[in-house]
């Protein structure tokens, strides 16, 4: 009887143990997946607006790994693949700092963020519209000066 004492305790103490175990490589299989696929999005999101920019004919679109460029009587707006797979940052003439696409898994829609800081003592506000058609059309009046 000595060798059975502990053994209930032990075998519930190992199921718990490889209970979280299971749950982490669930949880772990989920991030990748999840990571593949945003990945998977942010390369059609290059795509697709590479496209837009050959669409409009009149200004010029280059595309290296990872960034995508507008150019358009020496104004320029910039995309560049994030480390982040979720994020896309954009720079460009007349462009505040820190304007980034991001994938709303939520909406799985792009959305653009356009920070601004109103003073030393005020927070930071974060302005965000859906990239397609709103926020695309006001990121090419910024940095291309394309206003309707």
């Amino acid at each position: 009887m000595a060798k059975e004492r502990g053994q209930s305790l032990a075998a519930r103490l190992r199921a718990v143990i490889e209970n979280r175990a299971t749950v982490r490589a669930r949880e772990a299989e989920a991030e990748a997946e999840r990571r593949l696929w945003v990945q998977q999005q942010r390369s059609q999101l290059m795509e697709e607006l590479g496209a837009f920019g050959h669409a409009i004919g009149h200004i010029s679109v280059s595309a290296k790994k990872g960034a995508l460029v507008f150019g358009y009587e020496g104004r320029e707006l910039r995309f560049t693949a994030k480390n982040r797979t979720e994020h896309v940052a954009v720079r460009g003439t007349d462009v505040p700092t820190h304007v980034e696409v991001v994938m709303q898994e939520e909406l799985k829609r792009w959305v653009v963020r356009i920070p601004s800081t109103q003073g030393p003592s005020v927070p930071e506000r974060v302005e965000q519209m859906l990239l397609f058609d709103a926020g695309l059309e006001e990121l090419m009046s910024m940095a291309l000066g394309l206003r309707q």
